[in-house]
């Protein structure tokens, strides 16, 4: 998780799951109910872990948790 935040640093929204239940639900009904950070979301596509590729736009969300 820390990699893929140094990584997109400010062209993310990160979440931190473990402290917003709401936000929790959200992430698992991107991921099919799959608990593994970061769960990386661009439109419809959803990218869960990190690849590190850094070319994804600002603003997306970056849900993790510790």
């Amino acid at each position: 998780m820390q990699q893929a935040r140094s990584v997109y640093g400010d062209r993310a929204v990160y979440v931190n799951v473990d402290e917003d239940p709401e936000r929790l639900q959200e992430m698992l009904s991107y991921t099919g109910g799959t608990m593994q950070v970061p769960v990386i979301v661009e439109g419809e596509t959803v990218r869960i872990g990190f690849a590190g590729s850094t070319s994804l736009p600002s603003g997306l969300p970056l849900f993790g948790g510790t």
